[in-house]
């Protein structure tokens, strides 16, 4: 089922502004930034990346099978190719997650 946007993916928008895909996901009630990306499929990547590393087994991925040129797979938490940038994003999310649960 295609996400109700016009990228067609779970949590990839167009930025007019600076003409690229940005990837975004939801946690705890927050969106955290997972970069900007010339192609939306890497954006839709770097979200199913995010995706599986913050929400585990019950992460919903997008569905990368219709980009021809795009080549992925799932192991454990591992996925392929990777966009640059990626492991970096997710350790700021993690940082600024860790540091406000010790808010409470």
């Amino acid at each position: 089922m295609a996400a109700p946007n016009t990228s067609g993916f779970k949590g990839v928008s167009y930025s007019k502004c600076y003409r690229n895909w940005r990837a975004t996901i939801g946690i705890m009630n927050r969106d955290y930034s997972l970069g900007s990306y010339a192609t939306k499929s890497e954006a839709a990547i770097a979200y199913n990346i995010g995706s599986v590393e913050f929400h585990g087994p019950f992460a919903r991925l997008n569905d990368l099978g219709k980009f021809r040129g795009v080549r992925h797979f799932i192991l454990k938490d591992l996925l392929t190719p990777r966009p640059a940038g990626i492991d970096d994003r997710l350790a700021k999310i993690r940082l600024q997650l860790e540091a406000s649960v010790h808010q409470w």
